[in-house]
């Protein structure tokens, strides 16, 4: 059984152009990159795009080069006069591959009805723990599977602390068949949210010589290839060029490279052409890139460290996590799996994502029977009577006529004309915790049926407003048996 997910389909005339403009949009994708990794060409571009762009080997007009470095160009609200034809088609193609990657985010259909609620509870719940721009950018894939146990790279920032490379899972008969049971397990718990999942996670796949074999099988089952990273492109440059020759179509899974230096970069550059490179995306990983480590795992202890202003400030706003995934986090080495959720880092949760449940297994059978009992544990379930109720940080209450807002760090949930919507904001607003019988009891009071009090607080939860530290603090991550 398979379930097909076919790829948002591009505006009349993009897909078409996409095919006639793929060198150009290489060109401009590689000014990007450069303006990303290297301060140098940043400082360079700002005075002199056209000439820059020149210097470094780019074929761009000046005005492409200079519409480029437009703020939020590829925002909704980005002023687009006198931008060039190519660029904008540009805009419209990255726009597009944006649209496509973040598909399965909101995908339920086929899944394990129990699961697919509790996934879309992690979404809703991040939204409000992380803002509209960083949640977008989450995958919440419902499935990681590591290939092996932990990674030679080493690199100092890793978001999730990956140990070093100590067992390598080989593609064996034997091991073929536990696998196609496992994915066709995870399929049949996921549905076809299952392609947005990957096979790493505190691990580097080419660090499995059998990489590209569980990887076929996984696209054979799902329909779709995994994503890939790696950030070892030249210690397995064939492997990495027939894995970045395979990224391009709309079933293929994103090919990633990590670049962790300068000099790794412009070795990718004289071994790649722009074009070669448009599908595959290069996450820039150098100490003077412009983007930002998230401070969870080994990053956030590394203030001793050269990158060390590369980390985001311990604020509110700032992404704790590198954590993408709401699912399964498979490790076929230790036979082992947890039930995961991204969060921001804490002492609690150090490398930034929530263990919800774990187990292990044995065969195909224990796998299979393994995940639905973590999906029963972690069954939404209306609140028990005796729940405390306080709104999630970092939610901000403003009464309002017949109900209340709810501020978050990007934007702000109108809530209205709901039975007893404002009397338990008042009750709950003031973080004292009352209970939700306590609640449903002031409602009544208030004229407000129990029935339907309870539906409102319902409705409420569903949307993650309540905090559920609670929940996650009646114990350890729950271990269920194999």
């Amino acid at each position: 059984m398979t379930f097909p997910l076919d790829p948002i389909p591009a505006p009349p005339g993009i897909a078409a152009a996409d095919q006639a403009l793929r060198p150009a949009f290489g060109q401009m994708k590689r000014f990007g990159e450069w303006y990303l990794a290297c301060p140098d060409f940043r400082a360079a571009a700002q005075l002199d795009p056209a000439g820059t762009a020149d210097r470094y080997g780019l074929e761009l007009t000046g005005a492409e080069a200079r519409a480029l470095l437009l703020r939020d160009l590829l925002g909704d609200d980005a002023d687009l006069d006198g931008v060039p034809d190519t660029v904008l088609a540009f805009r419209e193609h990255q726009r597009h591959l944006f649209l496509n990657a973040n598909r399965w985010r909101c995908v339920g259909e086929g899944a394990d009805p129990r699961f697919r609620a509790w996934r879309q509870y992690q979404v809703e719940r991040c939204e409000i723990e992380f803002g509209l721009l960083v949640n977008s950018q989450i995958a919440h894939a419902p499935a990681a599977v590591e290939l092996q146990q932990g990674c030679s790279v080493g690199c100092w920032f890793c978001g999730v602390s990956a140990p070093a490379l100590d067992s390598t899972v080989r593609y064996t008969p034997e091991v073929a068949r536990l696998w196609t049971d496992v994915v066709a397990a995870l399929h049949q718990m996921c549905g076809p949210a299952l392609a947005s999942g990957f096979l790493y996670w505190a691990t580097d796949p080419l660090d499995n010589p059998d990489y590209e074999r569980f990887l076929a099988a996984w696209e054979e089952r799902v329909g779709h290839a995994a994503q890939t990273t790696t950030a070892q492109p030249f210690r397995h440059l064939d492997r990495v060029r027939a894995l970045v020759a395979r990224s391009r179509g709309p079933h293929a899974g994103t090919m990633r490279i990590s670049v962790l230096s300068l000099p790794v970069l412009r070795r990718l550059f004289t071994t790649f052409t722009p074009a070669e490179l448009l599908d595959t995306e290069l996450v820039m990983q150098m100490p003077d890139a412009s983007t930002h480590l998230s401070r969870a795992g080994r990053a956030a202890n590394a203030e001793a460290n050269r990158g060390a202003s590369r980390i985001e400030a311990d604020d509110d706003s700032a992404a704790r996590t590198i954590a993408c995934a709401s699912g399964f986090l498979v490790n076929m080495a230790a036979r082992t799996v947890r039930m995961i959720t991204p969060c921001h880092a804490s002492q609690e949760w150090p490398d930034g994502y929530r263990v919800v449940g774990e187990g292990s297994f044995a065969d195909g059978a224990e796998f299979r029977g393994l995940l639905g009992r973590l999906a029963a544990g972690q069954a939404l379930r209306p609140l028990p009577g005796q729940a405390r109720l306080r709104l999630r940080p970092p939610l901000r209450y403003e009464p309002a006529f017949e109900g209340f807002d709810l501020h978050t760090v990007s934007h702000r949930l109108r809530l209205r004309s709901r039975p007893g919507l404002a009397v338990i904001g008042e009750m709950v607003a003031p973080g004292a915790g009352p209970s939700v019988d306590e609640v449903i009891a002031r409602c009544a009071d208030d004229g407000v049926p129990p029935g339907q009090a309870r539906a409102t607080i319902d409705m409420l939860d569903a949307h993650a407003v309540f905090d559920d530290q609670w929940r996650m603090r009646t114990g350890p991550a729950v271990t269920v048996p194999g």
